[in-house]
């Protein structure tokens, strides 16, 4: 996700008619959500509202869907995350029956990887835990806040959500089940300006928030074997998917970047596609890998089409940089009619070939047909670039 919304939005909650009455409403809504749950057969659950984060197996083996967190193409590796998941259980079970906690790290740190696993664990437990939608309505809302079972709510990308104050008013207000645990995960990359407006908007919500420090999540440490068991675990997985061998020499893994969990699992894609594994280029060759792969394909599928390669790859970078800027795309119609207006490549099956590569989530309530390019790193590589 390209984070394209400034902070103020969460200061002017006119500008979200559906989410300004919230905290007023949640109260009076207790007792309608109980009975919804407990009266309607068949009534919703977190678990019909919270997104489990994780995408179908893919066909494709772009880079961009090889490093992407959400397909689990690399297993999760619980010695690197062994401090964290020890902090994060403890926070989970302190017995408080709410708690509010903020996670930062920066891109690529694994932020995102680290609670599609820690949530499933939880589930695996009987508690309801998984990622908030981008859009939510306050009926899906009160459900989650009056849930009597143990409950975690994951704000990725916390710093962009506008409606985030109006949800954390009603995480504070909260008044029943008070003997069940409620436990609310924001996660983003720094504690800066948009956390110090936060906390100046809402003094039940301060109060709330300052409850624990925030968490910085720990980079792989410079010393120690660390760092080559993960990039060894990485190339593991993409020398299956490749049918390749493992490398046979390892690389230098000493230069800072190296210290996120993103960067080592690029460098074992590099490693094992026998890319430049340099820190200072990485990013860029992992992308202009990934635009090989659009030409590749599209020509494997599309024969047919009269393809100029470097006319190809410009038009398309253009069109996936949008789409990857828009966060996403509800429509094939609305896909067509972007890239036609930014001059995107004329291949009449251009759109629905982009979409095998970048297919909507269909976990929230956007259920967007195309998406852009991910990780973050990579989008925003693509469009700076």
């Amino acid at each position: 996700m390209i984070v394209v919304k400034g902070v103020m939005d969460y200061a002017e909650p006119e500008r979200h008619q559906g989410f300004r009455d919230f905290a007023a409403r949640a109260a009076a809504e207790v007792l309608i959500g109980f009975l919804r749950k407990h009266l309607e057969p068949g009534g919703k659950t977190p678990a019909d509202i919270l997104s489990t984060n994780i995408r179908p197996p893919s066909s494709a083996t772009n880079p961009g869907t090889l490093l992407n967190a959400r397909y689990e193409v690399v297993p999760f590796l619980e010695d690197a995350r062994l401090a964290d998941l020890k902090k994060i259980e403890e926070w989970c079970s302190d017995g408080k029956p709410t708690s509010t906690r903020l996670f930062v790290g920066s891109g690529g740190v694994g932020k995102t990887r680290l609670f599609i696993e820690w949530t499933k664990r939880l589930r695996e437990k009987g508690w309801f835990a998984g990622f908030l939608p981008d859009q939510i309505s306050v009926d899906d809302l009160v459900i989650l806040l009056t849930c009597p079972e143990p409950t975690l709510i994951v704000v990725d990308y916390a710093e962009s959500r506008p409606e985030l104050l109006a949800f954390l008013k009603g995480v504070a207000g909260r008044s029943l089940p008070r003997n069940v645990s409620l436990r609310v995960a924001l996660l983003a990359r720094e504690v800066a300006d948009w956390w110090a407006v936060l906390l100046e908007l809402d003094e039940t919500v301060r109060q709330m928030l300052l409850g624990y420090e925030p968490v910085r999540l720990k980079p792989v440490p410079v010393e120690g074997p660390m760092r080559a068991q993960i990039w060894e675990h990485a190339c593991k997985a993409f020398s299956d998917v490749r049918k390749k061998s493992m490398p046979t020499s390892h690389v230098d893994l000493k230069d800072e970047r190296f210290n996120r969990l993103l960067y080592l699992h690029m460098a074992a894609l590099a490693s094992v596609d026998g890319l430049d594994v340099s820190a200072d280029s990485l990013v860029n060759e992992i992308v202009a890998h990934e635009k090989r792969f659009w030409v590749k394909k599209f020509q494997e599928h599309h024969k047919s089409d009269d393809l100029a390669h470097t006319d190809f790859v410009a038009r398309a970078s253009r069109t996936v940089a949008a789409v990857t800027l828009y966060g996403g795309l509800s429509t094939v119609e609305q896909a067509e009619e972007l890239n036609t207006r930014i001059n995107g490549p004329t291949e009449k099956h251009f759109i629905r070939f982009l979409h095998s590569f970048y297919p909507g989530t269909g976990m929230d309530s956007q259920n967007r047909y195309l998406c852009g390019l991910e990780p973050d790193l990579l989008g925003e590589a693509l469009v700076i670039g």
